[in-house]
């Protein structure tokens, strides 16, 4: 695929091709929407945005129906849903990365959208038993069928896309997951006050179905080569970790990874004692500074995704975690709303410059037949840390004031950006610099 020429046919599902019958679309500058050219990418994204805006209607309406049941008065109860859709990253991250390292993985994705779609369905038995452990459970294992997808769509996107589009990938990748966030939450609480929880629940379904049909559509199949001795479950985990431990590569991804969604849960609970007691405003000020981190990052992805030829991917991610941590340190000082909002921009183009290295890096400089595994190991590590930074949070505002504990986070992601960022570069460039010494331990073809 590395090998294309620079001038590229375009196929009949780019839009831009009705306009002659030897449309070519120039590599070089091509804006972010152009990897769409790629069929089965393009296949794989419209699965992504259908699934995505079903997933959000099921978020909002899970909220807000446990809260209705609970009649405002159990905030456990409430909790307890992000603790049954978080658990399964933690606790089932190498295991289900493992498997979508050993099976094929258009398949993995087709398998997850159906078991998706008769969850959804799982959640209006729920409703109509008004049984809240039922719905935890169905969330739990909705979000449990989720960790084998996600690595499966990876590395069926890098199976798809030659390596010099993956940033233009990823960067519509994550633009669409911001655009997703921003428009599936208006639209999920809408439908569920006019509609109702069997509405959402329904639409969360058919979403899948969808998705399952757009990606029996895709043609390209990434299968791991079958392990000598028929390796278990447990040994390729085993090997999987004992790779992640051997790679400087990947243990810097992992402590940047960590720090940046450590850093996260601390200012998720953070921003709304900055909002309320150190500025003085109603606690529903609060939706301005996730309104402007949204945004922030949806253009910053567009704008990546149109300059991905020259950017440095070995530098973006430490950039990133510095540039988070002025935004942090700038809210810790913020005399008003309107800087605090100025510092969550800075923290958004962060998010950005970190997710466009990271996803890109991973993709380019991980073993195709292991990449399911070190995002198993990612995922974990990032979402423990991320609930550390969130469980810790209150107890470091009870020993000191809100602005301390955040300037402390902003100062940390700033050592953290030159320490560990440079040390992510430096193991990027030992890379480039080695000779390929193992054959690819993954077969593509297309049918």
């Amino acid at each position: 695929m590395a090998g294309r020429p620079s001038r590229e046919r375009v196929g009949w599902w780019w839009p831009w091709a009705r306009c002659a019958p030897s449309a070519t679309v120039e590599r070089q500058g091509a804006p972010i929407f152009a990897v769409l050219r790629h069929r089965d990418f393009a296949l794989i994204w419209c699965g992504q945005v259908v699934s995505g805006l079903g997933d959000w209607l099921r978020n909002m309406a899970l909220l807000f129906w446990v809260f209705s049941v609970t009649g405002g008065e159990s905030p456990v109860a409430t909790a307890a849903i992000t603790v049954a859709t978080t658990a399964p990253a933690l606790l089932l991250g190498l295991t289900a990365g493992t498997l979508a390292d050993r099976w094929e993985r258009r398949s993995v994705l087709v398998f997850c959208d159906a078991a998706r779609c008769v969850l959804s369905l799982l959640q209006l038995v729920a409703v109509a038993k008004q049984s809240l452990p039922m719905a935890y459970a169905v969330a739990f294992c909705s979000s449990a069928v989720e960790q084998l997808y996600d690595p499966a769509r990876v590395a069926l996107i890098r199976s798809t896309v030659p390596r010099e589009d993956l940033v233009a990938a990823s960067s519509l990748r994550q633009a669409t997951t911001s655009g997703i966030m921003i428009l599936g939450m208006a639209l999920g609480t809408g439908i569920y006050f006019v509609l109702g929880p069997w509405v959402s629940f329904a639409l969360d379904s058919a979403s899948f179905l969808v998705a399952m049909l757009i990606n029996l559509a895709i043609r390209a199949r990434s299968v791991s080569t079958p392990k000598p001795g028929g390796s278990s479950v447990l040994r390729e985990a085993k090997e999987g970790l004992a790779y992640v431990r051997g790679s400087a590569f990947v243990r810097s991804l992992l402590w940047l990874g960590a720090l940046a969604m450590a850093a996260s849960g601390l200012i998720e609970v953070v921003q709304l004692y900055l909002v309320t007691r150190e500025l003085g405003l109603p606690e529903e000020r609060l939706a301005w500074l996730g309104t402007t981190l949204g945004v922030s990052m949806f253009a910053g992805f567009a704008v990546a995704g149109s300059l991905h030829r020259r950017l440095r991917l070995e530098w973006l991610p430490g950039l990133g975690l510095g540039t988070c941590g002025l935004g942090v340190l700038l809210m810790a000082v913020a005399p008003s709303l309107a800087v605090a909002m100025a510092g969550m921009v800075l923290i958004g183009l962060g998010n950005v410059l970190l997710n466009v290295g990271l996803g890109p890096l991973m993709q380019t400089h991980v073993e195709l037949g292991l990449l399911g595994r070190v995002m198993g190991v990612f995922r974990s590590v990032s979402t423990a840390s991320l609930l550390l930074g969130a469980s810790s949070a209150g107890y470091l505002i009870a020993l000191a004031d809100t602005r301390r504990v955040t300037g402390l986070a902003g100062v940390i992601l700033m050592v953290a950006a030159l320490v560990t960022g440079s040390r992510l570069a430096r193991a990027v460039v030992a890379l480039r610099a080695a000779p390929e010494v193992e054959p690819p331990r993954a077969a593509v073809s297309a049918e």
